[in-house]
């Protein structure tokens, strides 16, 4: 026997169909059509199902699910990914905060800083970029 969870979780997909010994099913699932679990491979256990006399004997993609799940990863990426960048800029400044300082105590000239100086700012302007959306 084979069983799967009767609702889906909050983002729309099942846990995996389990198999299942001869005695009684856990609340909170229903027996399952072993062929079935091809079905829930191929939809990354994202379905909804079709019950017949307490047995799922169909599944079917919650495609609408599975999209929100998908955009949600992307979304998580993408945020990671402005993250890093973030990280990465404000590591440049560390890395030249000694020359702003050596400008500031007079041991660099205004001609020698403005180059780095220009620099950092970018680095600023980009920093403020990526946070604007979302970093």
């Amino acid at each position: 026997m084979y069983i799967i969870k009767s609702t889906s979780n909050e983002d729309g997909s099942r846990p995996p169909i389990t198999s299942w010994g001869n005695y009684e099913i856990p609340n909170g699932y229903i027996e399952c059509k072993e062929e079935l679990i091809g079905d829930f491979v191929r939809f990354n256990g994202f379905v909804n199902t079709t019950i017949e006399n307490d047995i799922v004997i169909a599944l079917t993609e919650n495609t609408d699910a599975r999209e929100v799940y998908i955009l949600d990863c992307e979304k998580e990426k993408e945020q990671s990914d402005i993250k890093k960048q973030i990280a990465l800029l404000k590591g440049n400044l560390n890395a030249t905060d000694y020359q702003a300082i050596k400008f500031a105590e007079g041991w660099l000239s205004e001609e020698e800083y403005a180059p780095i100086k220009e620099q950092r700012q970018l680095w600023r302007n980009e920093i403020n970029s990526l946070e604007s959306v979302g970093g």
